[in-house]
């Protein structure tokens, strides 16, 4: 049987056609960091070690919704403290929070990067976790503040011989999401243990509870 030159072609178009169709795309994108948010298990449970995140935090949402709104707070354009909040058996709670001290509106997606130091600078044993619910973008108007909630606890790991359990900070270095550069404020909250662990919560508006 013979093809026609015409007839192939249109065969082979029509297969190019399914194959394009196959390989569209399923939706619109999501921040990558909503969805690998992780939540911190109770001490002394068994739990997946976790990456320590010293740095920026999580990703940006996409440039169309930066497009429409005010640009990204860059650290020179933040300042930072940490409030404690009320502890519980064994568990310490605290409330990091970012202001706005510029005179320029922006905005903030993400959970922050923390390293605990000395009075000296040295750097003490931190593993930052993230914890749910997924992150938000937060407009921070000049003089606004967002917050991130912390958790970690005093009971000491198994390997945790010396007392206290690890050494005491005097300061914390804060990154804020998509940042490099940090801000460092003091750190009221004693030692932690499980070998530096912090729960940390992605920003929200306001200044905690």
């Amino acid at each position: 049987m013979k093809i026609h030159a015409s007839g192939a072609v249109t065969v082979l178009a029509a297969a190019t056609a399914l194959v394009t169709a196959g390989c569209g795309s399923s939706g619109p994108s999501t921040p990558a960091s909503s969805a690998a948010a992780t939540t911190a298990s109770p001490a002394g449970a068994a739990t997946t070690p976790a990456t320590p995140v010293t740095s920026a935090s999580a990703a940006s949402p996409s440039s169309g919704a930066q497009a429409h709104g005010p640009g990204r707070c860059h650290t020179s354009m933040l300042s930072a403290h940490v409030r404690l909040g009320s502890p519980g058996a064994g568990q310490r709670y605290a409330f990091l929070v970012l202001t706005n001290s510029s005179g320029v509106t922006c905005r903030v997606f993400g959970y922050p990067g923390m390293q605990l130091v000395t009075s000296s600078g040295a750097s003490i044993a931190t593993n930052v976790v993230r914890t749910s619910p997924s992150p938000q973008l937060v407009t921070v108007r000049p003089g606004a503040h967002v917050y991130s909630q912390l958790h970690w606890t005093v009971v000491p790991a198994s390997n945790e011989t010396s007392n206290p359990c690890e050494p005491t900070p005097a300061a914390v270095h804060v990154t804020p999401p998509d940042e490099t550069a940090a801000l460092t404020t003091s750190w009221p909250g004693g030692s932690v243990c499980q070998h530096g662990r912090i729960g940390v919560m992605p920003f929200k508006p306001g200044s905690g509870p």
